[in-house]
């Protein structure tokens, strides 16, 4: 199967869940079909090709000029509120031109979250030749992520703009897709009801931290990661300093040290690039550091006692959970943070939505590490069986192949928690993948 996949994202970015979830798909749908991507200029064509070393990329910037007098001319013939809704999220226009040409030589068109609605729907109105399938990865529902911030961010003019262009955009194009998927659950089946549409879930992966974390000394500390320009992940940050870390602080002695025996004392690290200034305040806070970028998310996985996923708004499932699930760290979380994914202690985390209650369960962690293993193990289990980037990906190609494969493609009202094994897996064992760095904390 050929698949073509207009790619307007800019690789060189690797900090956030989406990307993320981008190049890992690609690298492992590549051995189950043949892939071309098309980028949007010389500058992107260098970052993918980095990314994706071993997929066929193009750009417009490369191409002949007689190349581009045959890429067609109108190919949106869409009313004037759908057109200004597509602009707002970003059209390059030679790359929606080169993307319409290429189209009829493929057998699927594949684009990823809003931004490549535009160039699917040149591809679908574009006249003669066959016509591929067209297939969207919506990722997380945009209107659940709008509706999730706070009131104020929403009633704000560009909040006001963003729910105006997403609502639109939503409601009137994802239905002209032939299938389009969700990250989890809940998005899949909002999607499912705005657009007529049977959404599949398709969770994220991870790959298995080596299996040194599983020796590692593990001192007490509790780290929250993620890319802290994100909204949702700085409102995480927030809410978790300022209402549930000082009852951890109080209850592990606030620092001080009583008696001839001095406790090792415990620390809330804050991991993520590029933290807004709210952000970076939070580490005025006694106990509580805000690192910014790290070289290896990794290596503070290996060393936590505990990681947290405090999220009060927000969509989809969370990269953190599974990073930290796959280095054997238990996680402390709020039903949003690990919604989508299996909990419990069982699966590698404790459930909590109370301030009281979220500080208890991270203490009841720091003071009890014969736990906190025991919990990290199963987390560490829960993904290996279930949430392997191969795995993924097999279940996205029979998406991409159509109804020839729809017993592979789970519909949004059936169990996603576990995704079949497939062919693609035998190419490259998880063994093989241990050594992947977990370098980017994610959204």
């Amino acid at each position: 199967m050929k698949v073509l996949v207009p790619l307007p994202i800019d690789l060189s970015v690797m900090a956030n869940g989406r990307t993320l979830r981008v190049v890992h798909l690609l690298r492992e749908l590549n051995h189950g079909c043949e892939l071309t991507c098309v980028v949007p200029n010389d500058q992107r064509l260098k970052a993918a090709r980095q990314a994706l070393p071993n997929v066929h990329i193009e750009s417009p910037d490369a191409a002949s000029e007689a190349d581009r007098k045959r890429w067609p001319a109108d190919l949106l013939p869409l009313d004037g509120l759908s057109r200004r809704g597509l602009s707002f999220v970003g059209l390059d226009e030679p790359t929606l031109r080169m993307t319409a040409e290429l189209a009829p030589r493929f057998d699927t068109v594949f684009g990823f979250d809003v931004i490549s609605l535009g160039y699917l729907l040149a591809v679908r109105h574009t006249r003669g030749g066959r016509q591929p399938r067209i297939v969207a990865d919506m990722i997380d529902d945009p209107w659940i992520t709008c509706r999730s911030m706070s009131l104020g961010t929403r009633l704000s003019p560009a909040g006001l703009k963003q729910a105006a262009v997403v609502y639109w955009l939503r409601s009137r194009l994802i239905g002209g897709l032939d299938a389009c998927t969700a990250v989890a659950q809940r998005d899949a089946e909002s999607l499912a009801t705005a657009t007529g549409l049977n959404v599949p879930v398709v969770p994220n992966g991870v790959y298995l931290c080596d299996a040194s974390c599983l020796e590692s000394r593990r001192e007490n500390l509790v780290v929250l990661t993620g890319a802290m320009q994100f909204p949702p992940n700085a409102a995480a940050a927030c809410w978790l300093v300022r209402r549930v870390w000082p009852r951890v602080w109080r209850a592990m002695g606030g620092g001080q040290h009583h008696g001839a025996e001095t406790p090792e004392p415990v620390q809330l690290a804050i991991i993520g690039t590029s933290p807004t200034l709210r952000a970076r305040r939070l580490a005025e806070t006694p106990g509580v550091v805000v690192t910014g970028a790290v070289d290896d998310v990794g290596a503070w996985l290996k060393r936590a006692r505990l990681a947290v996923a405090p999220m009060v708004t927000g969509s989809g499932i969370k990269n953190k959970v599974l990073e930290a699930s796959a280095a054997a760290c238990p996680v402390v979380a709020t039903s949003l943070g690990v919604a989508g994914l299996p909990s419990g202690d069982n699966n590698g985390s404790l459930v909590a939505d109370r301030a009281q209650e979220l500080a208890d369960k991270i203490v009841t962690l720091l003071q009890n590490p014969s736990l906190a293993r025991t919990i990290g193990l199963a987390g560490r289990a829960m993904v290996s069986r279930q949430y392997s980037w191969p795995r993924m990906a097999q279940r996205m190609l029979g998406i991409l192949e159509g109804p020839r494969s729809a017993g592979n493609a789970r519909t949004c009202r059936e169990d996603s928690s576990n995704p079949p094994t497939h062919a693609l897996s035998g190419h490259q064992s998880e063994s093989s993948r241990e050594k992947e760095s977990l370098a980017h904390a994610t959204s």
